[in-house]
């Protein structure tokens, strides 16, 4: 963006970290961060509001944005596409769109690992994550086709790029390594212990959906794994 926006709009804000931190950054832009859920901050800075609101149903906004920021929303939307047209209608002319996602997989950099492409409860994990949502309705792959749905809302020179999201303190170069040490505690203290309802609904038990839980997390701890996700 040439100029600085004016209104900028967060969706799925969760806790509204990057909503927060982008008021503090741009004083003179208004923020506004939506939700289903209530969670965010109360002591957020004045230029920054928060309205609890479902993004598949019509937005109502009474002005257009400038710049629209989406941050892994894979598993949020029954409707994807309906979400980025919808940003495409609540944007002025020359407005931006930026998302930041991944997708419920990992892969290796190299040979660390024995046997398939990673240790084997890690992919096990994927894969009963991976039925489980599409059990539910929810394709957990989805990001990939953001390029084509974005293109097929209207929006132009659409940009995507794929970089290398380390799980664990594998990396020796310092931003990777704490990229890594970032994505390993959001692996262990949350991706794994929140899929406990896919896990169910692809048919474990809840001792199969700990064990295989805590297997995953031993691996993910293991810095002979050199796993990473594709962001």
């Amino acid at each position: 963006m040439s100029e600085e926006p004016q209104r900028v709009l967060d969706v799925a804000t969760g806790t509204a970290i990057r909503a927060v931190e982008y008021a503090k950054q741009h004083p003179n832009t208004t923020v506004i961060g939506t939700d289903l859920s209530s969670i965010q901050p109360a002591n957020a800075p004045i230029n920054c509001e928060f309205l609890k609101d479902d993004a598949e149903a019509e937005w109502v906004f009474s002005d257009p944005f400038d710049y629209v920021h989406m941050r892994f929303i894979f598993t949020c939307f029954n409707d994807p596409f309906k979400v980025f047209r919808s940003a495409f209608d609540n944007l002025r002319p020359g407005g931006w769109i930026e998302i930041h996602d991944t997708e419920a997989q990992h892969q290796r950099v190299d040979g660390s690992t024995e046997g398939e492409c990673i240790s084997m409860a890690l992919r096990r994990w994927e894969d009963a994550v991976i039925a489980g949502s599409a059990s539910m309705g929810r394709d957990t792959q989805v990001s990939h086709r953001y390029r084509d749905w974005l293109v097929e809302a209207g929006f132009v020179d659409v940009e995507e790029r794929k970089l290398m999201w380390p799980c664990n303190l594998w990396p020796s170069h310092p931003r990777l390594r704490r990229a890594g040490l970032y994505q390993q505690n959001s692996i262990c203290e949350g991706s794994l212990l929140s899929a406990w309802k896919m896990l169910r609904a692809a048919g474990l038990s809840p001792v199969e959906a700990q064990t295989l839980i805590d297997e995953a997390k031993a691996e993910v701890l293991d810095q002979n794994n050199h796993i990473y996700h594709t962001a």
